[in-house]
Formats: structure tokens, sequence, C-alpha cells
């Protein structure tokens, strides 16, 4: 997508959203995911250089399928939130929301 690394599309499509957030989530809450946007980046940055284990796209499917959905287990088991879109509906649907039951 536009030719970019994908770290610098993780970054590039979500920082800009940090702002608008912090004044409903707060401060710590955006020093925390921007923190967590740089280490990702970074860890994504190494990874790219990693040789192609597998050329088989039903095992790609299979494998990043079952890792995404652990990872997204866990998180919602902890009750956070994984994604700004996550934080959205999480926000429009909760305890007096726009589209909370009242």
């Amino acid at each position: 997508m536009w030719d970019l690394p994908i770290f610098a599309l993780l970054l590039g499509l979500n920082i800009p959203i940090l702002p608008f957030t912090a004044k409903e989530v707060g401060k710590t809450f955006v020093i925390r995911t921007l923190y967590a946007n740089i280490i990702t980046s970074f860890r994504l940055f190494l990874f790219e250089s990693m040789p192609v284990i597998t050329q088989s796209d039903g095992l790609i499917v299979i494998y990043g399928g079952v890792i995404l959905g652990v990872g997204v287990g866990i998180v919602v088991i902890c009750e956070r939130i994984v994604t700004e879109l996550n934080m959205s509906i999480t926000y429009l649907y909760g305890e007096g929301g726009f589209l909370s039951k009242k």
C-alpha cells in the first residue's frame, strides 16, 4: 500500500489519530499507545528482513488467524482495547455513549 514499509504505515496511520483521542481517554493512554506503536513499528522493521518460511497461502492464513485470534482473545479477557476502532465502539456503546441503552 502506497509502496511504504509496514512499520511506516503503522506509525503514519495511527499517530495522527492520537491527538483527537487525547481529550476523551487522557494523556496516559495516549503516551502508552504511542509507546506501543513505536515498539511495534521497531519490531516490524526488524522482522522485515526475515526470510519467508512458506509460500503456501493456506498456511499463512491459518497461522495468521490463530495468532491474531489468540492475541485479541487475551486482550479481550484482560478487558483492554486493541485499536482505535475498538475504542470508538466502546465509547459509542458504553455507559452514557451515543448508542447506549439508557
